[in-house]
């Protein structure tokens, strides 16, 4: 039985890396199409206005849906309830944004930002929906169909991205294809799915199941803060150039790692669950896959981090040159990315989700002071550095941590989780200062 779990595991895994991979080559040449049609600027605004999105989807992305997960024993008396909670609430705060789309600008200081925030408000109340049907397929294990559901998505988006900024659309191309692609991966996974019986809604049950899903939803917005606190911090430290060229940078340098590590957790997660309702090797499963996902990791990096300005003059034009320095120094801070990814994933799916809401915390304020001093000092370069110096202290607590509750020896620890990582860090660090 263990041997076939762990086969299933390895097999969502690849599928979601295989799927990753063409999903980050066509986003990478849809990226070197964007940049030629979009300012530095309109990244920016486009960035600030993408925070409210990513963090107030979150209660049904990661609330709502983990905890159905958690619970996939009595999915179908939990589905119902979660459907309402999470339509009701996404639809109140989609609205929030639309309202107050005046308020938030003028709090930003860019006049050129509610059309954005209005698209925003719009995605956010799609996102509710979704919720029950893609808990089903994972919590079934279907990982395959969740990375190509996920791919789909991914290459659409960039391609309406594209058509948009090509007829002049400006910041808001960035930001209509979310609420579109968000509308047709909500159809493809309620047809994926299956039929789930939706009854009407019991507000009292409905009301215990946000209560209940708020420690996830809680983490769910502070891990989407530790890559929106900087832009909120930078929005306000630096002007939207400055912003935009960092997101931009941070985009093309992280697209592909945060991408995978999204969906190896939504991999990880229900699989570790079913591990730990059916006594399976928790341990030497994360161990596994932290030698396996550290390769991945470190040769993506080692890759942007040596190529960064070559690739930059060759595809894109002059006015991004400044985001090398962002594109090298982000690859340096994501090399302990399969630490955060693993460590997650494991006290998720063992229910400790008030530990994971404290490691969290404790990256936002790695990341976020890293980022702050940087834009402090002035440049991009120290920006960036801030960001990586965060991103590494943070990532390296939350795996020391999982380590410790799985009581992993610190011989196997260093030799899985960090040999490869260290050694690319400090090849790096030595071509970097040399």
């Amino acid at each position: 039985m263990h041997e076939s779990f762990q086969k299933t595991i390895s097999t969502g895994a690849y599928w979601s890396i295989l799927f990753g991979i063409i999903n980050k080559a066509g986003t990478f040449f849809g990226q070197i199409a964007i940049a030629w049609f979009l300012a530095p600027k309109d990244f920016g605004l486009a960035a600030i206005a993408l925070v409210f999105l990513q963090v107030s989807s979150l209660y049904s992305a990661g609330g709502m849906k983990t905890l159905l997960v958690q619970r996939a024993d009595h999915f179908s008396a939990q589905a119902p309830n979660v459907f309402w909670a999470s339509t009701a609430m996404n639809l109140s705060i989609g609205a929030a944004i639309i309202v107050l789309a005046e308020p938030i600008s003028k709090f930003f200081g860019e006049t050129d930002l509610p059309p954005l925030l209005w698209a925003v408000g719009v995605a956010v109340a799609v996102n509710g929906f979704q919720t029950i049907y893609f808990a089903k397929i994972q919590s079934e294990l279907r990982f395959k169909t969740v990375s190509a559901i996920k791919l789909g998505e991914g290459l659409l988006q960039t391609a309406l991205v594209l058509i948009l900024a090509y007829l002049g659309f400006g910041a808001i191309s960035i930001v209509i294809p979310r609420f579109i692609t968000s509308a047709i991966s909500f159809a493809l996974a309620f047809w994926m799915a299956g039929k789930i019986r939706i009854t009407r809604p019991a507000l009292k049950s409905s009301a215990k199941i946000a209560r209940s899903a708020f420690p996830l939803f809680l983490f769910s917005v502070l891990s989407a803060m530790t890559l929106q606190a900087p832009i909120i911090a930078l929005s306000r430290l630096t002007d939207a150039t400055t912003v935009g060229l960092f997101y931009w940078g941070l985009q093309i340098s992280s697209q592909s790692i945060f991408l995978l590590a999204t969906n190896l957790r939504e991999v990880y997660i229900p699989g570790l669950a079913y591990a730990n309702r059916s006594g399976g090797e928790v341990d030497a499963i994360i161990r596994k896959a932290q030698i396996a996902m550290s390769f991945w990791v470190t040769a993506i990096c080692a890759i942007q981090f040596f190529s960064a300005t070559f690739l930059i003059d060759l595809f894109f034009d002059k006015k991004w040159l400044p985001a090398a320095e962002v594109i090298r120094w982000t690859s340096v801070g994501l090399l302990f990315t399969p630490l955060n990814v693993l460590s997650v994933s494991h006290l998720i799916s063992s229910k400790q989700n008030a530990l994971s809401v404290k490691i969290t915390i404790l990256q936002i304020v790695f990341v976020t002071v890293g980022v702050a001093s940087g834009a402090l000092i002035g440049g991009l370069t120290a920006i960036s550095a801030g960001f990586a110096a965060g991103n590494l202290a943070g990532h390296f607590s939350a795996g020391l941590i999982s380590a410790k509750i799985r009581h992993t020896r610190t011989l196997y620890f260093v030799r899985d989780a960090m040999a490869i990582p260290l050694i690319s860090l400090a090849v790096m660090s030595i071509a970097r200062f040399v």
